[in-house]
């Protein structure tokens, strides 16, 4: 009879194969996606137009991005909606944390930032508290907010960024965007 240390390296091994010939078929399935290049420059003047001027820290020099209804398709079929909210083990930092490696690892498109912002009761105006959320720019030089941590349908929350008006994803506003990680 196998030990326990034996059947947790079987199902290890399996789970990495599974994981690996999965991982190929999804970045398949977005292959064509009309990529657009992108360099932090114009990240930056997008934002600006936007009147959006965080500090921004980025991870590459390069960015590809595609239009919105991929990003769309993507988070709302393939991106992992169902995940439970862990106060301060598995909270919104770590949900725009995966939002962003999932779309560079699956989509191989890295213009879904992690952001930082406050939010409000959309209703009374009431701060409720600092948050985390992802910008998303896309071919079209638009700004999307994307919220996995604000499930508003089956999947999670998400509204294109428009200056000067109410950002409002179900129940919340996003203001003050302080701090963007692309």
């Amino acid at each position: 009879m196998p030990t326990q240390a034996q059947v947790n390296s079987i199902q290890l091994k399996a789970g990495i194969l599974t994981f690996d010939f999965g991982l190929r078929m999804l970045r398949d399935s977005f292959k064509d996606l009309n990529a657009r290049q992108l360099g932090y420059g114009d990240i930056t003047n997008i934002l600006k137009a936007n009147s959006l001027t965080p500090i921004q820290d980025f991870k590459d020099l390069k960015f590809w991005t595609t239009n919105w209804t991929n990003f769309q398709y993507f988070f709302e079929n393939v991106l992992i909606t169902k995940l439970n909210y862990i106060a301060d083990r598995f909270d919104c930092d770590d949900y725009a944390r995966l939002v962003s490696a999932l779309t560079s690892v699956m989509m191989l498109m890295n213009t879904a930032g992690e952001a930082h912002c406050q939010i409000y009761n959309k209703n009374t105006g009431v701060f409720l508290a600092g948050h985390f959320c992802n910008l998303v720019i896309t071919a079209d030089n638009e700004v999307f907010v994307f919220d996995l941590d604000n499930k508003t349908y089956s999947g999670a929350g998400f509204v294109k960024y428009e200056k000067g008006k109410k950002t409002i994803i179900g129940d919340w506003e996003y203001r003050e965007f302080d701090r963007i990680i692309f």
